[in-house]
């Protein structure tokens, strides 16, 4: 079996994170992404198995791909990436990692409201271009607001009083469990 990963992986630091798929075939892993079509399809066309990070399968890269049998991508937009129609036509098993980043997008949203209400971003370019300007970025106290936030699909769950979020409730270490719940000490 023949894995190829047309694009490379972020989530492969090192080379021998791949050797428990060298046990199952030869695999193919390029280092960032395809400078053109061409060159993607000639990745792709010994390939049984892809796992796919970034590039687009259309119709005509699988109809390219004779060998293949198995994508994997790797996050959760698969359908942007990959015509499942086709892949589906052509007998191709399509997976996805349905809780690719979750986490990591719930610990980012909180940094966002925590930077926009602190004025991180404007501060640190004062300071960076050699200005110290201490009252110019007073910012909002967060204990007693409310906090109102639209998070969606699998980090909701992060999001709302679990993980990383959880500890977030303004005060001294206790979860807010609500959508929208008031900060107290």
């Amino acid at each position: 079996m023949r894995i190829v990963f047309p694009d490379g992986a972020g989530c492969v630091q090192d080379p021998s994170e791949l050797e428990p798929l060298r046990k199952l075939g030869d695999v193919d892993f390029y280092d960032g992404p395809p400078p053109d079509r061409a060159t993607l399809i000639g990745r792709l066309q010994p390939a049984e198995v892809v796992v796919l990070d970034y590039s687009e399968m259309d119709a005509e890269v699988l109809r390219a791909c004779a060998r293949l049998r198995f994508i994997s991508f790797l996050g959760i937009g698969y359908n942007s990436c990959i015509d499942v129609a086709e892949a589906t036509r052509r007998g191709v098993v399509v997976a996805y990692t349905p809780d690719y980043g979750a986490t990591s997008v719930a610990e980012h949203a909180l940094a966002m409201m925590l930077a926009l209400t602190r004025h991180v971003g404007p501060a640190f370019v004062s300071v960076r271009e050699g200005r110290w300007e201490p009252g110019r970025f007073v910012g909002m106290q967060l204990r007693g607001r409310r906090s109102a936030s639209s998070v969606w699909g699998r980090s909701a769950p992060r999001w709302r009083g679990s993980g990383p979020a959880s500890a977030c409730d303004c005060s001294a270490g206790r979860a807010a469990r609500r959508k929208s719940a008031r900060c107290t000490a």
